[in-house]
């Protein structure tokens, strides 16, 4: 959300094409964020953190959350709000996020 909320420009171009996600190169530029989402929700459940059956397709709640949080903080309802309501909503939505999927097991 840090870059989201740092360079909003960068982060309209980045994301708002619907088929980035789906380049058939996973070297593509568009293919780093998921890649880094998946490997660390991989390392979670090496780690014994996260549970294996809460693992397959976690990475899209994960995504969507933090997604949907930047949208509306850069043009919805939180946008002008103070800088720290918006980070402590931010951290409330990740840690939400969080304990959805460890819950989901």
């Amino acid at each position: 959300m840090g870059f989201a909320l740092a360079e909003p420009g960068w982060f309209d171009t980045a994301f708002s094409h619907a088929g980035a996600l789906s380049d058939a190169d996973p070297d593509a530029p568009s293919a780093r964020p998921l890649q880094m989402l998946t490997a660390a929700l991989d390392a979670l459940v090496d780690s014994g953190e996260l549970p294996t059956g809460s693992r397959p397709g976690a990475e899209w709640p994960c995504w969507s959350a933090v997604h949907g949080f930047a949208l509306l903080a850069l043009g919805g309802p939180l946008q002008g709000h103070p800088e720290a309501d918006v980070w402590a909503a931010a951290e409330r939505t990740v840690d939400a996020a969080i304990a959805g999927l460890l819950a989901g097991s």
